[in-house]
C-alpha cells in the first residue's frame, strides 16, 4: 500500500508550498492532483532536469529544491488550484490572445519566447555575477511581468546562481536568456536575445561598483564588423533568424545547419 508523503512544489514562480501525495504517484498523477484537466499544458522540473510523465516523484524535495511546474503553452487560461491547497498558489490571469509585441530566442532557435506587453524597465548590470553569467563586461536585460511573458518553443535550462535567483539558458547553444528572482512575478530577459534588440534602450545601469574601467558606455569609438579580420561577407551564419519561424521551418533550418557543419568537419 502507498502512503502519503509531503512534497515541496512551486507552480509558475509562486511561493513554494508543501502538498501531500501518494508515495507511488508518478509525475502525471501529481500534475492531475494539482492542476486538474489542464495538467497537459505543464512540464515538471527537478534540479534543472525535466521529469518524464511516468517517473516517480523524488523523495528529497525541499523548500530550497522544490518540484518546479512550468506552463508550456500560452493559448489556454491559467489553471486554478484546488480549494484544499493554498489559495495563493496560482495568480489568476487573462488568456493571452493578442499578437506579441516582442519576440526572441536563443542562437540555435531551440528556445523561443514572446512578450505581450512592453518591458517595465530596461537595465544594464555591471555586477560580478552578471559579468560571469554572460562572459562579458555587463548584462543588459528587459524586465517584464510573467503575466505578459511566455516561452513559446521549448524551455530553458536553469542554474541557481545564488540563494535568491536562477538564470535561464539554452542547453544546446549556451545562449544566456533570463534572470529571475524566486517567487517574484517578473522575469528579466537578455536584450541581445530579442529579435529587435536595437529597439530596447537601457534606462539605467546598476552594479557600478564592479564596472570594468574600460567598459564605460558611450565612450568607445565605433567600429564596423566589416573591419574585422574575417568580415561578415565571408561568414556563413548558422544562427536562427531574427523573426518567428514555424516548427517545420526551424527543423529544416536546424537539419541543414548540422549537415553543413558536418561537411566542414570532414573537409
Amino acid at each position: 500500500m502507498s502512503s502519503m508523503i509531503p512534497v515541496s512544489v512551486e507552480i509558475e514562480g509562486n511561493e513554494t508550498e508543501v502538498v501531500k501525495i501518494h508515495s507511488t504517484a508518478d509525475i502525471t498523477a501529481v500534475k492531475e492532483q494539482l492542476l486538474g484537466k489542464d495538467h497537459l499544458n505543464y512540464q515538471v522540473y527537478y534540479n534543472d532536469q525535466i521529469l518524464n510523465s511516468h517517473e516517480t516523484v523524488p523523495a528529497d524535495t525541499s523548500y530550497r529544491d522544490p518540484l518546479l511546474i512550468r506552463r508550456t503553452s500560452i493559448d489556454l487560461p491559467m489553471p486554478v488550484a484546488k480549494p484544499d491547497l493554498v489559495s495563493s498558489l496560482i495568480e489568476e490571469s487573462n488568456v493571452i490572445t493578442q499578437n506579441p509585441i516582442f519576440t526572441g530566442g536563443c542562437q540555435c532557435g531551440k528556445i523561443r519566447y514572446a512578450l505581450y506587453s512592453t518591458p517595465e524597465r530596461i537595465t544594464v548590470c555591471h555586477c560580478r555575477m552578471c559579468q560571469k553569467a554572460v562572459g562579458g563586461p555587463f548584462i543588459a536585460v528587459a524586465i517584464i511581468s510573467t503575466k505578459h511573458f511566455a516561452w513559446t518553443r521549448g524551455n530553458p535550462s536553469t542554474f541557481a546562481s545564488s540563494s535568491v535567483a536562477t538564470r535561464g539558458f539554452c542547453s544546446n547553444c549556451g545562449t544566456p536568456l533570463s534572470y529571475q528572482i524566486r517567487q517574484k512575478l517578473s522575469i528579466e530577459i537578455t536584450i541581445g536575445s530579442f529579435d529587435r534588440a536595437p529597439e530596447l534602450i537601457p534606462q539605467e545601469q546598476i552594479g557600478i561598483e564592479s564596472c570594468l574601467k574600460w567598459a564605460l558606455l558611450n565612450k568607445l569609438p565605433p567600429k564596423s564588423s566589416d573591419a574585422n579580420e574575417i568580415p561578415p561577407s565571408k561568414i556563413i551564419s548558422y544562427q536562427h533568424p531574427d523573426h518567428e519561424t514555424s516548427e517545420a521551418e526551424w527543423l529544416t533550418f536546424n537539419t541543414k545547419q548540422k549537415d553543413e557543419i558536418q561537411e566542414l568537419i570532414t573537409l
